[in-house]
């Protein structure tokens, strides 16, 4: 399974393709990772935000995969 993974600073914003991500599998909305996993030595990246294959956003406060009304 490919991740996208989108990096943004400020005006600038790089969309990676990573397609061994099982390092990134098991992380949360919070959690830091070496930047080097995506290509990006020398950073530390957070994880912000995201969606699931459908589109539909990650939320911090519901924990695994399931999706509730807001």
């Amino acid at each position: 399974m490919a991740f996208k993974v989108v990096v943004s600073n400020k005006a600038d914003t790089y969309q990676i393709e990573v397609d061994e991500a099982k390092a990134l599998n098991g992380l949360v909305i919070g959690d830091e990772f070496d930047g080097g996993i995506v290509g990006l030595d020398g950073y530390t990246l957070k994880i912000t935000g995201g969606s699931d294959k459908n589109g539909f956003t990650m939320k911090k406060d519901v924990p695994g995969t399931r999706r509730i009304k807001s």
